[in-house]
């Protein structure tokens, strides 16, 4: 969770003697409330009832949740549910709804254990996928009154105007299929934020959940970064290998 609360709700905040304790606890269940079932989502409570000064604090604050894949995101064809709907009445300003690139190709296996690559993907599949999940983004924003978030300066105005946010979100870089121009393509699709590798090994880098191959970084994903700070993507390191001993995951 992050967002920009303006010096007026902090202010309140303050006089009023709610802890930071108490409003990440209504925070919280409000945002849980906003992708899973509105604000009376969370065991038939209402936010007014878990703290009554919660809803005023979150009407003045930019909530955004950084990760998710609600409403079908991953795969399913249509939005399983109205997201801004959902969030409008749990006050989510916005959501990072995000994709995997390689999800096509990735699974748990039947016996336990943790999510690996199974199969090869077929040329061209990954980024056929892709630019299906795109699609689904788009089909929210058009359809369901979402408006998207290209700059920080759309997401001040979409919370000023009380409509419900999407920042495009890929996570994996399968799409690109080695060739450093993809990003761009999806920069002008709508993405901004990029998380570059995810559980299919990658030529971008290091994972923590397989064996490592580059040493961190690989020359393409050092390029990738690049690219992102160029064009103004968020550059996310989530999946990326924790291991001392590969101090090269950062671009210079």
């Amino acid at each position: 969770m992050c967002g920009s609360t303006d010096e007026a709700a902090r202010s309140e905040a303050a006089r009023s003697g709610l802890t930071r304790r108490r409003l990440l606890g209504g925070a919280g269940a409000a945002f849980g409330a906003g992708v899973l079932g509105g604000c009376a989502g969370l065991h038939g409570r209402r936010l007014d009832e878990l703290d009554p000064r919660v809803p005023a604090l979150l009407a003045a604050t930019i909530s955004v949740d950084l990760h998710t894949h609600a409403a079908g995101a991953g795969h399913a064809r249509a939005p399983r549910f109205d997201l801004a709907d959902h969030m409008r009445r749990g006050q989510l300003g916005a959501v990072c709804l995000c994709h995997s690139a390689d999800g096509p190709v990735i699974r748990r296996p039947a016996g336990g254990g943790r999510i690996r690559q199974y199969r090869e993907p077929a040329e061209g599949e990954l980024r056929a996928h892709t630019e299906r999940r795109l699609a689904f983004m788009d089909a929210l924003v058009a359809q369901h009154g979402m408006t998207r978030v290209l700059t920080p300066d759309d997401l001040e105005a979409a919370h000023a105007a009380g409509h419900p946010a999407l920042i495009g979100t890929i996570e994996g870089c399968q799409f690109m299929d080695g060739r450093l121009e993809r990003v761009r393509e999806v920069y002008d699709r709508g993405i901004r934020h990029l998380q570059l590798v995810h559980y299919m090994p990658s030529d971008l880098g290091d994972q923590q959940t397989e064996d490592p191959r580059w040493g961190g970084l690989s020359p393409l994903g050092a390029d990738v970064v690049r690219e992102c700070n160029r064009l103004g993507m968020v550059v996310d390191v989530a999946h990326g290998t924790t291991s001392a001993s590969a101090p090269t995951w950062r671009a210079g």
